[in-house]
Order: structure tokens, then sequence, then C-alpha cells
């Protein structure tokens, strides 16, 4: 399927509890494919043309509320929420009326690096942001960083799990590193 895409290459995908599929490209941001639509074509709704810069979409994650959040290569972690993607109007909205929907977190707005790698909600809610130079921790106002200088075995980070007990289990470039009640 390749209809309505904004661009041929595709570097992550997302299936969402609403039967959904949700596309990251490279270059022109995300596109939704409705399974519950006959008509088979993507529908582009964030690219540079309606205000959200979304380059290099590395990994879509879904939260508890629906909203999705784009880790990406350039922009930092773009939050999108569900009224937008389940909406008739997402890919019609000008800029300033997209703010209203899409929050982009990077640099200017307390993340640490806006080469965002993975993104995941904890069961508490909070949401870890891996980066390649650390970890991001996002509890709704501000976020907080750990590092080497925390614990972790290495600041570069490419993947988090959380397990069973409510742990957090972080991918790095020197092994794993294990966080026990937000404790690296």
């Amino acid at each position: 399927v390749e209809a309505g895409l904004p661009h041929k290459v595709v570097i992550s995908l997302l299936h969402t509890g609403k039967n959904k599929i949700i596309a990251g490209t490279p270059e022109n941001g995300i596109a939704i494919f409705d399974e519950n639509t006959v008509d088979g074509v993507f529908k582009v709704i964030l690219n540079g043309e309606n205000g959200v810069a979304l380059k290099n979409v590395k990994h879509l994650y879904e939260d508890v509320n629906g909203d999705i959040w784009a880790s990406t290569s350039e922009s930092g972690v773009v939050n999108v929420s569900s009224l937008y993607i389940e909406s008739d109007f997402a890919d019609k909205l000008p800029g300033k009326e997209i703010e209203k929907y899409v929050k982009t977190f990077n640099t200017q707005k307390g993340l640490n690096f806006n080469k965002a790698n993975y993104t995941i909600q904890d069961r508490e809610k909070n949401i870890w942001v891996a980066t390649e130079i650390g970890i991001n921790l996002y509890r709704g106002e501000r976020f907080l960083l750990y590092d080497e200088n925390d614990g972790l075995s290495h600041s570069l980070i490419w993947d988090i799990l959380e397990d069973t007990e409510g742990n957090m289990w972080f991918a790095t470039e020197n092994g794993v590193t294990i966080s026990r009640n937000d404790k690296v």
C-alpha cells in the first residue's frame, strides 16, 4: 500500500487501538491508514506544510489516552492528540489551530536533545524519552534528565522497556541499565 503516503520510504509503523496504521517517514511526517475504510489510501496528517516539522520519524508510540508520540531525529518528540487523529479535519487545519492538538517537545521545551530514539509511557503515565545523550522523564510539567552521571551505563539510549514490576530497562551503547523507583 503506497497510495497517499507522503514518501516512499517508511521508517516506523504503529497499529493503534482504533484500527489505524500510522506510518512515519524520513522527510514528510506521518500518515494514517484507517482499516475501517475501504478506500485503501493513507491520509497525511502531519508534514511541514501544516506547521509541524516531522523529519525522520524513528519510533511511534500510542499512550493510554490514544495519543501518539513520534520520536524523531531532528524535531525531538511530537505528541499528537487522539482527538486530532480521529478527526475528519486532521489533514486540513492551518498551523495555528493545529497547536491545540499537536505539541512538540524539543530542546526549547526542556528535552535534552532533539534526536529522540524511542518513547514509552510507564504504568504511572509518565513519558520516558530515549535520546543519544540520556533518558528524559516527563511527568506532565518538565523533563528530568538521567545520564551517565546518574548511573546509566552509557548515555546513548536505543530502547526502553517496562517490566512486570514497573522497573524501566534501558538498552544503551554499553549494555543494559535498570531503573527502579525512578533511580538509575
